[in-house]
């Protein structure tokens, strides 16, 4: 009975450590430095607007997206969130050493309901392919999604998404 007292008391701390270093991410994504690099100088249409992707997810809630901007000055159009989540999970995962840590990760990344990551779409609501045997459970919200695959994943795997845009269509003003 004791074990399983202490037990219980171990994983209270470890879920405040969580919960403490999400903060300490979600802060430190949102300080003045991180925001500081200079938005790249590419022509956009009237329409369009270009956002860091290292906004806080909520700013993205009810926006459309039209395309990711990477560092390289590469643009690929994606009509949906999901789509945007897959290109950089691709791009991400073309990297050997990012997909091996993915590879690592896969059913090991849980979710409320669901892995995450997964060799296998069987148990997803929302599979999104990246690669042969490896898909991300794509069934949130904009905010939640775009939360997951970068605190959840792409910081695990420590692949630096600081210079990559997001291009928004602008709300039209009638």
């Amino acid at each position: 009975m004791e074990i399983m007292q202490e037990l219980l008391r171990q994983r209270s701390r470890l879920l405040q450590l969580l919960e403490t270093t999400d903060a300490m991410i979600e802060q430190c994504r949102n300080a003045p430095a991180a925001q500081a690099a200079e938005t790249p100088q590419i022509p956009l249409n009237p329409n369009e607007q270009l956002c860091s992707l290292c906004e806080s997810p909520a700013f993205f809630k009810g926006k459309s997206v039209v395309a990711v901007l990477f560092p390289d000055g590469t643009r690929v159009e994606a009509s949906t969130w999901k789509k945007f989540v897959e290109i950089i999970m691709r791009r991400c995962n073309s990297d050997p050493a990012k997909h091996r840590t993915l590879m690592d990760m896969r059913d090991r990344t849980p979710g409320h309901k669901r892995q995450l990551l997964s060799c296998t779409p069987d148990q997803m609501r929302s599979p999104l392919m990246i690669d042969d045997k490896l898909y991300m459970e794509s069934h949130y919200d904009t905010e939640t999604l775009l939360k997951i695959m970068l605190t959840r994943i792409l910081d695990s795997v420590e692949y630096d998404y600081h210079g990559i845009y997001v291009v928004l269509r602008r709300a039209s003003t009638l």
